[in-house]
């Protein structure tokens, strides 16, 4: 399936039972301590994001987590507007909006961009209360995604616009559209942070490279990061494990 599952278990019976958010290969191994590496390699893809879907009257707010896609909100704007256009009145000329030089067609357009505003103002707050940490991919008209993406980049959160993100589009139709963006969203977060510790190997050497450096380093608890490759948990899996269980007894973390 698309989800890896993980046991963990002694002697006396199982003690850990997981849901992975990405696929793993099968791997049964009986050794001393826990087999961490395959559900590393899991966590990895575990890039969580927010995908928001905007036009003039209705704005969608979604949850990309542990795999799943998930509807939080769907936010609408007041359905009164209908009402105030010229359709719903009669087709005498003196009638108007009670505005000089103003139609009631003009004026429920005005009202209508007015309460778009107002639910896009509300949905970039929201959004900045509550997932500020989390990248937001903006999708919709160019219009409705400009001016949301503008406001949430106004309030810190690291937006992005995608095309081809529309309102109406079904769960299953957004999921796959999606899913390789939160994969390049977290591949390029790996980046970074390969990018800084590279940085951080220099003059200062406050980070080392090689399993020899970095078994030196685990060994007296100087490590507060350990970073592996999915090819050295893959080819040397005792080593990578060992490292593994220093860093975390030390208090460290460990990234693949």
């Amino acid at each position: 399936g698309d989800r890896g599952h993980a046991v963990f278990s002694t002697a006396h019976g199982v003690v850990a039972e997981l849901q992975l958010p990405a696929a793993t290969r099968d791997v049964v191994r009986w050794r001393r301590g826990a087999l961490l590496g395959p559900l590393l390699r899991s966590l990895r893809h575990d890039q969580a994001l927010v995908a928001v879907l905007s036009d003039s009257r209705r704005v969608r707010l979604l949850r990309w987590q542990h795999g799943e896609l998930a509807e939080q909100v769907d936010f609408r704007a007041d359905d009164y507007i209908d009402d105030l256009t010229d359709r719903n009145m009669s087709k005498r000329a003196a009638r108007s909006s009670g505005v000089r030089g103003e139609t009631a067609k003009d004026a429920a357009q005005r009202i209508l961009r007015q309460e778009s505003a107002h639910l896009l103002e509300h949905v970039a707050g929201v959004i900045s209360a509550e997932d500020a940490a989390l990248p937001v991919i903006v999708g919709g008209p160019a219009t409705a995604a400009g001016a949301l993406h503008r406001m949430l980049l106004d309030r810190g959160v690291r937006a992005q616009v995608e095309p081809g993100l529309h309102v109406l589009m079904s769960l299953q139709e957004l999921r796959a559209a999606v899913e390789p963006i939160a994969a390049e969203l977290a591949h390029a977060a790996q980046l970074a942070v390969v990018r800084a510790m590279q940085e951080l190997s220099g003059a200062d050497e406050r980070a080392v490279w090689g399993d020899t450096d970095s078994a030196d380093a685990a060994a007296r608890r100087q490590s507060d990061l350990l970073l592996l490759t999915p090819r050295f948990l893959d080819e040397h899996e005792e080593p990578a494990e060992e490292l593994i269980a220093r860093i975390l007894d030390g208090g460290g973390a460990v990234a693949v």
